[in-house]
C-alpha cells in the first residue's frame, strides 16, 4: 500500500474524463475505459471522506459482479468489461456522472481561492 496522493486521484480522474468525454463508441464503453483509469486510486487518495465515499460508491459499483477492481496482479480489463456489461444502462449513466462530478469536486479541492481586491484604508 502506496502513501495517500490526491494529486494521483486528481490525475487519473482527468483521463477517466477525458475517455468519458472524448472517447469513442457507446457510453459503456466509455465507462469501463474510464474506471480502467481509475484502477489504482485509493479511497485514501482522497482529502475528504465525503469524496472517498463517492469514489467507494464507484468502486463497489464496478466491483459487484466479480473481483475486486485495483486489488489483482495484472490487467483487468476483462474483469472490468464483465461487470460493466451486466449494470443496468442507468448505472451505467449514473456512473459516468459520478466519474464526472467526483473529478471537478476533487479538483476544486486544489484551487487557491482568488485574491480579494485590495482596497486601501486612507482616511
Amino acid at each position: 500500500m502506496s502513501a495517500p496522493d490526491p494529486y494521483y486521484a486528481v490525475e487519473k480522474l482527468g483521463h477517466a474524463v477525458d475517455e468519458l468525454v472524448a472517447g469513442f463508441g457507446p457510453l459503456r464503453e466509455r465507462v469501463i475505459l474510464a474506471c480502467l483509469q481509475m484502477q489504482r486510486i485509493e479511497s485514501g487518495d482522497f482529502p475528504t471522506g465525503r469524496l472517498s465515499r463517492q469514489f467507494e460508491w464507484i468502486m463497489n459499483s464496478v466491483n459487484s459482479f466479480g473481483p475486486v477492481l485495483g486489488r489483482q496482479p495484472g490487467p483487468m480489463e476483462g474483469v472490468v468489461s464483465a461487470a460493466v456489461g451486466k449494470l443496468p444502462d442507468r448505472v451505467v449513466a449514473e456512473l459516468a456522472r459520478r466519474i464526472v462530478r467526483l473529478e471537478r469536486e476533487l479538483e476544486s479541492c486544489f484551487r487557491q481561492p482568488p485574491n480579494p481586491p485590495h482596497t486601501s484604508s486612507t482616511a
